[in-house]
């Protein structure tokens, strides 16, 4: 679930159905189509191809956006020609991905502009702002974004046609999980988010590795999580800013597991090298008990106070406890401990009702949970004085499962994750990409 690869953009209109026509005509027609819907040039700025990549252009002016949006929302601290080398091989992954998408899924282009709008809007918006406006503000292009998330998109539904026998077990695998998510319904889980960075023909090892060091400053000091993912990781989390649900602690790997586990909530971690991956995560939260919290329980108590000041002695105070102890230990029933309350404190309340475990102090949390109905406690030092508590009612969290829709959703997001680099990285290599700019 851990390698899922999902990068995106396009900025040009594929021209088919014209075989023999050259490859300088291709990009002449493409650049002057992006000029059209593109705003005015400087007189300055020239518009030229930098790179085609199966005689499809990608121009200066899509590298210039791609840039800007980069710089703007990572705020990675990382030389001018490292920013133009990762943003013109996030180009030609765009491109590859959009190409195939067009070849494989054509049903999937009519809805392609309204979908992706959609998904801009919600992942970009703040603050009760759509996501379009939120970029206008920023002066950020539209266009870059939206262009990104259309080859995301075009790319998904394509792996799935591609490879559409590993998808027709997903029913029986989301089933599966569901089952395992019952009978493992008390195990730790952990929700985090994620950036994943895969070397590529142009990013070594090495290079990965440092831009996973630079990200993690970054968000160290006040980058944005999400901002950061959308435009650097190779998961399909990616275009929902890298979160990923709930999982068992368990099924993480041990190279993941132990760190994320032991920092607190909110903390980074990493990078992490696994299997040839960087992994950069941050821990959202934690359920200990699994999906079955006992602090989610709900209770209902009865409770009698002998007021005493906190500034009275110590002996004064366990004189206190005693007689409040003789005076309840014979009380056997909630409505006779709320009688004998009201006669000891008549101005609080004896009925405490609609709480739940983990509202309560951490010392009463542990002494509360050990009680079975109609038990109490010994007695308590509180700020009001010495206090019993019995226990009334308590009524279990529901188990809360989640839509077998969902988890078919992140099923086929980790198959589409597990199959997406790997043919990614192939048709890199088949693919005839020519610079034309010294930047690569």
């Amino acid at each position: 679930m851990l390698k899922w690869h999902q990068i995106a953009e396009t900025n040009m209109t594929m021209i088919t159905g014209v075989k023999k026509i050259s490859a300088l005509c291709i990009a002449s027609v493409a650049m002057f189509s992006t000029f059209l819907m593109s705003p005015p040039l400087q007189a300055k700025d020239e518009l030229r191809v930098i790179a085609l990549v199966n005689s499809e252009p990608i121009t200066n002016l899509e590298l210039t956006d791609r840039i800007s949006y980069l710089r703007r929302v990572t705020q990675l601290k990382v030389s001018e020609k490292i920013l133009r080398r990762d943003a013109l091989q996030g180009l030609i992954a765009d491109r590859l991905k959009q190409q195939f998408g067009k070849s494989i899924a054509p049903g999937t282009i009519p809805r392609l502009d309204s979908t992706a709008q959609k998904i801009l809007d919600n992942n970009f918006g703040r603050n009760g702002k759509k996501g379009s406006l939120v970029l206008k503000e920023l002066n950020i292009p539209q266009r870059t974004v939206l262009n990104k998330i259309k080859a995301d998109i075009l790319w998904s539904n394509a792996l799935r046609l591609k490879f559409k026998r590993q998808f027709e077990n997903i029913e029986k695998t989301a089933q599966q999980e569901l089952n395992r998510l019952i009978k493992l319904k008390s195990e730790p889980q952990v929700r985090f988010s994620e950036i994943i960075l895969l070397p590529n023909p142009n990013r070594s090892p090495e290079a990965t590795l440092s831009l996973g060091e630079k990200i993690v400053a970054a968000l160290n000091d006040g980058a944005d999580f999400a901002s950061i993912a959308q435009q650097y990781s190779d998961a399909t989390t990616a275009s929902r800013g890298g979160l990923v649900d709930w999982v068992f602690a368990t099924h993480l790997p041990s190279e993941i597991r132990t760190p994320l586990l032991s920092t607190r909530i909110g903390e980074i971690v990493g990078p992490l090298s696994l299997e040839g991956q960087i992994f950069v995560l941050r821990k959202s939260e934690m359920r200990e008990n699994g999906l079955l919290d006992p602090l989610e329980t709900e209770i209902v108590l009865a409770r009698a106070v002998a007021q005493i000041p906190l500034t009275a002695s110590i002996e004064k105070r366990q004189m206190a406890s005693d007689l409040l102890y003789q005076q309840t230990k014979s009380i056997n029933s909630c409505s006779d401990m709320a009688e004998f309350a009201s006669t000891l404190a008549p101005d609080i309340s004896p009925m405490l009702e609609n709480l739940k475990i983990g509202s309560l102090t951490p010392q009463l949390q542990k002494v509360i949970l050990d009680l079975d109905v109609g038990e109490k406690t010994t007695p308590l030092a509180f700020s009001e004085g010495m206090v019993v508590f019995m226990l009334c009612d308590k009524k279990a969290p529901d188990l809360v499962l989640p839509d077998l829709q969902e988890i078919k959703r992140a099923e086929m997001e980790k198959l589409v994750s597990t199959l997406s680099g790997r043919f990614l990285l192939r048709l890199q290599r088949q693919a005839s990409i020519i610079y034309r700019d010294n930047t690569t």
